[in-house]
């Protein structure tokens, strides 16, 4: 089971809510990643994407990417989030978050030096000509 794979599962079993949602996980690297979820399981009653279900999507995107770099046992929570909704979103959700290598070094060190850590991440969802969703978040983390 590569890194990504390892990960969904992880996220499967301690967020139930992921696996409603089709919560796949189509690419991940040690700085981005990119997530998809199913667009029926998550429509509203427009026919486009629940607006809760665009920012689940988000969080656990930018979540699921710090997870994978931190130490086993560290705990790690959504801070505080701004999500702005800009267009409607048709079919699955598509999320991709990126954090600079440096910033990812910080978080550790920080995290190693003082006991717990903050990180911000940016978030987009698209739609078909432009993004459909910008979300900014600053996660917390600290040993278990």
């Amino acid at each position: 089971m590569d890194k990504a794979q390892a990960l969904q599962e992880t996220i499967r079993k301690t967020i139930p809510l992921s696996d409603f949602m089709g919560l796949e996980i189509l690419e991940l690297s040690d700085t981005a990643i990119k997530v998809k979820a199913d667009g029926e399981a998550n429509i509203n009653i427009h026919g486009t994407a629940f607006a809760g279900s665009l920012y689940t999507t988000a969080t656990l995107c930018a979540w699921a990417l710090i997870h994978s770099r931190l130490p086993a046992d560290t705990m790690l929570v959504l801070a505080n989030a701004e999500v702005k909704y800009r267009k409607p979103v048709l079919g699955d959700l598509y999320a991709s978050a990126e954090v600079d290598e440096k910033d990812f070094a910080d978080l550790l060190q920080r995290l190693e030096e003082r006991g717990k850590a903050n990180l911000e991440v940016d978030v987009f969802i698209p739609n078909a000509d432009a993004p459909a969703l910008v979300y900014k978040a600053r996660y917390h983390c600290r040993p278990n």
